[in-house]
């Protein structure tokens, strides 16, 4: 009922009322308000824990996984990933398609998520030939690579903002993955501008990994309304929860 809250983060041990607990669920999915859960007990040792700690009789995970997927609930593996994608899923409708395309100036650390959402399951697209089409008549050439890589020191030339807008207008893929290397330590607000020129708060849903950890462009990004993750773990848990 809170005007002010656009979206509910919950860490759970155990759920004693069901029924209630599926009804503000569904209100607040009604509500448009992204209900994001991330829960103690998905294993054996973990439903011990749970069931001594709080005293309630704990189930088999995936009977509360079923249960919390019925009702609208997004479920995280991390707690990092709670706390660090609500500019990711807040006021967003469940997708119908979830087609990653990832972009970087760093290949490694690109990889490493792109890696990471490949052992999730998650689908992983390259530029489309209309894509890479759009970006020669810009002046801009990328392949068909997996992971456009724009190289170290091109994105001061305005490629990597380019191939991201491309990204971006482009109906082959759902969701958007931008990586920011180490030149967000050094020049933070450069970084950052070359991701918000190609206005990501607008329709699909973008993901940005920095690495190495670069606290101010995570700041700046924040204060804009973009989703930025620190590890490629929690980048890619998002990515799977959305896309699920």
């Amino acid at each position: 009922d809170d005007p002010h809250t656009s979206t509910i983060l919950l860490f759970l041990e155990t759920i004693r009322k069901a029924d209630l607990f599926a009804a503000a669920a569904r209100r607040a999915f009604a509500a448009g308000k992204p209900v994001v859960c991330c829960m103690v007990g998905q294993s054996e040792y973990g439903r011990a824990m749970a069931s001594s700690h709080t005293g309630a009789m704990t189930g088999p995970f995936d009977a509360t996984e079923a249960f919390l997927r019925s009702h609208g609930v997004v479920l995280v593996d991390q707690v990092g990933t709670l706390l660090e994608m609500v500019p990711f899923i807040a006021g967003r409708k469940p997708l119908q398609r979830a087609r990653v395309a990832a972009l970087t100036g760093t290949g490694g650390s690109a990889a490493t998520v792109v890696d990471r959402l490949g052992r999730l399951g998650v689908e992983v697209v390259p530029p489309s030939p209309q894509v890479i089409e759009t970006l020669k008549s810009r002046g801009i050439t990328i392949s068909d690579a997996l992971l456009t890589d724009t190289t170290m020191g091109a994105s001061r030339t305005g490629m990597y903002n380019g191939v991201l807008s491309a990204l971006l207008e482009s109906d082959h893929c759902d969701i958007v993955v931008p990586v920011i290397g180490s030149n967000a330590q050094f020049d933070p607000e450069g970084a950052v501008k070359r991701v918000l020129l190609a206005n990501p708060q607008g329709g699909k849903p973008v993901a940005v990994f920095i690495a190495p950890e670069a606290p101010e462009a995570h700041a700046l990004l924040l204060k804009a309304g973009v989703a930025s993750f620190r590890t490629p773990e929690t980048c890619a848990d998002a990515i799977r929860a959305m896309s699920q």
